[in-house]
């Protein structure tokens, strides 16, 4: 397993620039040189060309960096915003009976790749056979990777190479912490992601992944157990000395 990451561990190695703003300058350069007068002190189409390329290419090379900290609080501001459409989303198209908690926006950024970002956008609480009551916690990420909550905080583990020019893949994600003792749950999610309740790439799927976490509506439960025929004692584990 990779060293996993958080919000607040690493120093960043990335440099980064605006794109627009560097395509805008190169246009620039090449419009300035592509008038009449080029062709009037007797220059050749493919010479043109040519210089306007390189003026371009130079003008490329003149790029100006963004500081980290400021791609991390776009970022953050972005995911916010992110986090409220997928709680308006989700909720508009769960069943009546899951009630979903909205959460204060609060985006954060990975400081190694502060292009990176997540955010919580909601919970719900289920009770469970047992009477113990499982709290899911929702959140959105603009990367995919291996989630995972440690002491209260959010990491993440496999995080793709980044690549520039390469878009990541969106996730949205549930957490299932046991709410007696704060404790991830770990009888929800997989061997690989315990703890994970769902992973999803289409925010579409959220709603029917929360449905079915929180189980049937009580009075379809309550049908369902009338009409379900009533387990004998061996089936109930119970015996006679």
């Amino acid at each position: 397993m990779t060293a996993a990451m958080t919000a607040n561990s690493y120093q960043p190695k990335n440099r980064y620039y605006d794109q627009a703003a560097e395509r805008i300058r190169a246009k620039m350069a090449e419009l300035q040189k592509a008038g009449p007068s080029a062709w009037l002190a007797g220059e050749t189409r493919e010479a043109h060309l040519a210089r306007a390329a390189a003026e371009a290419k130079a003008a490329a090379t003149g790029r100006d960096y963004l500081a980290p900290q400021a791609v991390g609080n776009k970022v953050e501001k972005y995911m916010e915003a992110v986090g409220r459409k997928a709680y308006m989303e989700v909720t508009k198209a769960l069943p009546r009976h899951v009630k979903m908690n909205a959460v204060e926006a609060n985006g954060q950024s990975l400081v190694k790749h502060p292009h990176l970002g997540f955010t919580k956008f909601g919970n719900f609480d289920v009770t469970n056979r047992d009477g113990s009551v499982t709290t899911f916690n929702l959140f959105a990420a603009n990367f995919r990777a291996d989630p995972i909550q440690k002491d209260g905080l959010q990491m993440f583990d496999r995080i793709p190479k980044q690549i520039d020019g390469v878009k990541n893949e969106a996730m949205l994600y549930a957490h299932a912490i046991n709410k007696a003792t704060g404790l991830p749950d770990h009888r929800f999610g997989s061997p690989d992601l315990p703890g994970v309740a769902f992973r999803l790439g289409d925010i579409k799927k959220v709603a029917d992944a929360c449905a079915r976490l929180a189980g049937p509506a009580p009075e379809q439960r309550n049908a369902m157990q009338q009409t379900a025929p009533r387990p004998s004692l061996e089936q109930r584990g119970l015996r006679f000395g």
